[in-house]
């Protein structure tokens, strides 16, 4: 005869039996909440026949911060008023800004940047107008690029499915905790006879939340797995080009970086003695430029003995960008493929296949990917930002024959089919209008004045504010220093 449990045992019992299943559906639950409360605001209101957009630039501040995303609900041209917010096409670029007058005769709008100091220089024709801006939330758009990345979504699934799991474990247990009620001899038959519907009712249920778990736990692994094979890929690229850092750069040395002197004499084309560097306060400006140094030296040699479409190597000090740059046949030959011409998820930094491969041409365009981890050209979009602007004024393009400063004056967000994108070669009648508008689309203000005698490099990357766009910033190529 087995010992009957004392009160306490029994209360203690029941005390774990509920903490175990509750602690799984609050945890189940706040998962749930935090992948509703992150995604909701970027969906549901679409569903509504709104649309939402990410304001990259400071042109409507303090009114709209920089990273706010703008929810814009189409409305009648005729009907917006002096004073409201809208959002307009103006090369398939989406801008906000406030609505100054209202020609509706003409049917276009005069608009202003509430930051700006003078009113947009052209019209808003009404059939450019998006919508008005109903409301606005601040970080929101920031929050709503990191989400749009495939690996972000993978996340919010594993999440979703976490916490739905956590809900239909604790509920399991639950009901296994479950103790039956005491039944006397007198009510057994009925009882037992409600008894058995209740347990068919309950194994039905049961048989509905293994599925439910099966499928959730099925679609969990295969997101899970996902994720993991994309930080693996992820990783993997991170390793190429570390070696390729490693094996084929080499800081330059601190007294070249730091004074005009150099190690060894450099030889003029001719085979003779260069000019010695001048010293400070030299009058002349390209002499000045020739005494720069690059930060890094690269072997070209080596590395184009494992691909000749090499054309150049690029890099920004206390940025991640330090890439080999690749020319290929088409724009597509390293879109997924490393410098060593292997499969690779990050690709390479490619010149466009129509440019040609010695920089010739007024504008020289460069492709990378916007990688989830910061890799390749994701960080072009912070030069949008004044402060980081200011502080990387300059980066290093070094081919086999010269060394370049690319003096960076424009960053942008554009349209991927924005005629920006058009190669313009020497004596190009068009160059100067591309200069005229690259300058003036910028979202950051420089104090370099672009030469219009001297060549440019345009790089570009994915951006996630609106559909196709691409982030942008331009730079003067500025040959520096002689090579022999």
């Amino acid at each position: 005869m087995s010992k009957a449990k004392s009160p306490s045992a029994k209360k203690r019992q029941r005390k774990g039996g509920k903490l175990v299943p509750a602690l799984c559906t609050v945890m189940g639950t706040l998962i749930l909440l935090a992948v509703i409360a992150l995604s909701a605001p970027l969906t549901l209101p679409r569903l509504f026949g709104y649309e939402i957009f990410h304001v990259v630039s400071g042109s409507m501040e303090p009114a709209i911060s920089v990273g706010s995303a703008v929810y814009v609900k189409a409305a009648d041209p005729l009907s917006l008023e002096p004073g409201e917010i809208i959002v307009f096409s103006e090369g398939g670029i989406p801008v906000t800004h406030r609505v100054l007058e209202n020609h509706k005769i003409a049917h276009e709008l005069e608009t202003k940047g509430d930051a700006n100091e003078i009113a947009d220089f052209a019209p808003v024709p009404y059939d450019a107008v998006i919508g008005r801006v109903t409301y606005q939330i601040p970080l929101l758009g920031a929050a709503m690029e990191l989400l749009s990345g495939a690996v972000a979504k993978a996340y919010l699934l594993c999440l979703a499915l976490c916490g739905a799991m956590l809900n239909i474990l604790g509920a399991r247990i639950r009901e296994h905790g479950r103790e039956p009620a005491a039944v006397t001899e007198a009510d057994a038959a009925p009882k037992e006879k409600e008894k058995d519907g209740r347990k068919r009712k309950r194994d039905r249920r049961a048989g509905f939340r293994r599925a439910l778990m099966a499928l959730a736990l099925l679609v969990f692994a295969l997101s899970a797995a996902g994720v993991i094979f994309v930080r693996q890929q992820y990783r993997a690229s991170e390793q190429l080009y570390e070696s390729a850092a490693e094996r084929f750069t080499a800081p330059a040395p601190a007294a070249a970086a730091s004074s005009p002197q150099r190690e060894e004499p450099l030889k003029a084309p001719d085979g003779e003695s260069a000019p010695e560097a001048p010293e400070e306060g030299a009058e002349n400006a390209e002499d000045a430029e020739d005494a720069a140094c690059a930060p890094i030296r690269v072997d070209f040699e080596a590395l184009r003995a494992i691909n000749p479409d090499v054309i150049g190597w690029i890099c920004c000090p206390d940025t991640p960008i330090n890439y080999p740059v690749l020319l290929g046949a088409t724009n597509n030959s390293y879109l997924f493929r490393g410098y060593d011409r292997r499969e690779n998820v990050s690709g390479s930094i490619f010149a466009d296949a129509s440019n040609s491969r010695d920089l010739s041409d007024r504008d020289t365009i460069l492709y990378g990917h916007h990688m989830g981890d910061g890799s390749m050209f994701a960080s072009l979009e912070l030069w949008q930002e004044q402060r980081w602007f200011d502080a990387h004024p300059v980066m290093w393009l070094l081919t086999p024959e010269q060394d370049y400063q690319i003096v960076l004056y424009s960053a942008y967000t554009v349209s991927a089919y924005d005629e920006i994108y058009t190669i313009r070669r020497a004596n190009d009648p068009g160059f100067e209008d591309w200069l005229a508008r690259s300058t003036a689309l910028s979202a950051v203000m420089s104090e370099h004045e672009p030469d219009p005698e001297a060549n440019y490099v345009m790089l570009s990357t994915c951006a996630y504010v609106f559909r196709d766009a691409r982030a942008v910033v331009h730079g003067e190529l500025r040959p520096v220093g002689r090579k022999p």
